[in-house]
């Protein structure tokens, strides 16, 4: 049996509001929709199985999970197709590596859920996670996210990541993405908002800077994902940074907002016009 991670309740919040019931009033939703879960994966095979295990652990086994291997060039495809040949709920697909937004498309395509979250192939999400996820979201609520804690390269917890215990403001998300894994949002805001859209990095910000023009996301204040830092990781990386001001720029742009973007060297402010 896969062994679970069990979730906690983030320091100074209160547990999951009980009134959460399963997809209330979603449109066209059963009470227990399938979740598409995407995994992307480029040269983690040090990370990949405990990955897998993290997802087969979960305690919501309506699961479509669609795999893209990016090209990796070591082990990777071996786990995936080892998983694949085990739980026919797997979709593997490989491809010659295009980067994390090509996977991305290609595994949107290949997803059938009415709900998608991501997993990162390095990552981990709790056995309650998805659960909660589905419980919280609703017609008003299309957008749900977690809080998460950082994971070492290895495998020992680091602490919380407080970036995502800011509570959501509109205007705050256009100076600190707050919305992290686990994420999860229906098909149908999906395609309203745009689809993964045409930036390289800084994927999941231009994404959430365009879906909460449609709906207002709702937060589940539980640690229940866990973000792994590695020196090769991309965050922070200079087109990372770069691709989140044209994030940012475009949604002022989009929305005819007051604001400017004023880019110092140590980061980024709005400043009214």
């Amino acid at each position: 049996m896969p062994t679970k991670i069990q979730d906690s309740i983030s320091n100074n919040q209160q547990p999951c509001p009980t009134t959460f019931r399963p997809c209330r009033n979603l449109r066209g939703v059963s009470k227990q929709p399938t979740v598409s879960v995407i995994v992307t994966a480029h040269n983690t095979a040090s990370y990949i199985d405990e990955c897998l295990t993290s997802i087969e652990a979960s305690d919501y086994q309506d699961l479509d999970i669609v795999i893209v291997n990016d090209g990796s060039t070591d082990n990777t495809n071996t786990t995936i197709q080892h998983w694949a040949s085990k739980d026919n709920r797997i979709t593997a697909i490989t491809t010659e590596h295009h980067g994390r937004r090509h996977a991305l498309e290609l595994a949107h395509q290949h997803a059938t859920g009415t709900l998608v979250c991501w997993v990162d192939s390095d990552d981990r999400v709790h056995s309650s996670a998805i659960r909660r996820c589905v419980d919280a979201i609703d017609n008003d609520h299309q957008l749900i996210y977690t809080h998460r804690q950082l994971l070492n390269p290895d495998s020992t917890i680091r602490g919380p990541d407080k970036r995502n215990r800011l509570p959501f403001k509109p205007r705050q998300l256009l100076v600190d993405n707050m919305i992290f894994h686990l994420r999860m949002y229906t098909t149908e805001l999906f395609h309203q908002a745009g689809g993964i859209g045409e930036l390289e990095s800084a994927i999941d910000w231009d994404m959430n800077l365009r879906m909460t023009e449609h709906t207002t996301p709702r937060c589940v204040p539980r640690v229940l994902y866990d973000y792994r830092i590695r020196p090769d990781r991309m965050t922070g990386r200079p087109d990372q940074i770069t691709n989140a001001q044209h994030a940012v720029n475009n949604t002022i742009q989009r929305r005819n907002l007051p604001y400017q973007l004023i880019i110092t060297n140590t980061g980024w402010h709005l400043a009214r016009i």
